[in-house]
């Protein structure tokens, strides 16, 4: 499905499943750690909707893709983790394409 735009979320890691295996949260960090989850699934689902649709509709579900992207991203600043620094730029190389794809 993700051929379409060349997108690789598995890749990333963005399905939510990092936060299970490469991050982990202090204690007291749970409700960032949720919104992370949500977030990043937030960023998949919507580039999949996108990758079903045309026009104007493909393009809107590209850019929520992208704020939720961000969303991941600024969870990651606030909190300091080992690997944080590294999905940030993952998350970034997203946001870059995701991006480009909201306004061809």
């Amino acid at each position: 499905m993700y051929r379409k735009v060349g997108l690789s979320v598995g890749l990333l890691g963005l399905d939510g499943g990092f936060l299970r295996g490469r991050l982990r949260f202090a204690r007291g960090d749970a409700d960032l750690r949720d919104q992370a989850a949500r977030a990043s699934r937030s960023s998949v689902l919507h580039i999949a909707e996108g990758c079903s649709r045309g026009g104007k509709a493909e393009k809107n579900h590209y850019r929520i893709a992208l704020g939720s992207a961000a969303e991941t991203c600024a969870v990651l600043d606030i909190v300091e983790l080992k690997d944080g620094p590294g999905i940030q730029e993952e998350l970034r190389r997203l946001g870059a394409m995701l991006h480009g794809l909201s306004n061809r």
